[in-house]
């Protein structure tokens, strides 16, 4: 229920920049909306915490949203830009989803953009 094959664009210990293709055929998209699908919140958080998990956050685990923003729809067959940061001594969790069609920034739109805390494991 992930975009396959993700783009590392970039990558450091505390960063990651991915492009990620979003397939319509997902079944997140199932019955979200009929006549216009649309990409739900949570699993705009899900895929956020899934390549947070992947790589940068290792040994962590959600804990709460702390602030959350969604700007425009993500909508089926779309090719987007996550980008993820991981602040490691406050244990925040920093991401922005964008609309990814040109390589210049400043054409590109916001989808949506948080921060969320994680907890160590156990």
């Amino acid at each position: 229920m992930k975009p396959i094959n993700p783009i590392v664009v970039a990558a450091t210990s505390e960063k990651v920049v991915l492009i990620l293709e979003v397939d319509g055929q997902l079944s997140w998209f199932d019955g979200h909306f009929p006549i216009q699908p649309i990409l739900p919140a949570v699993a705009q958080i899900d895929w956020v915490m899934h390549y947070a998990m992947r790589y940068l956050t290792e040994g962590y685990q959600f804990s709460s949203l702390v602030q959350v923003k969604f700007q425009k729809p993500l909508l089926p067959n779309t090719r987007v830009q996550l980008s993820l940061h991981w602040h490691v001594d406050n244990h925040l969790l920093t991401f922005h989803f964008e609309h990814y069609r040109h390589q210049d920034e400043a054409e590109r739109q916001s989808i949506s953009q948080g921060k969320i805390r994680l907890c160590p494991i156990g």
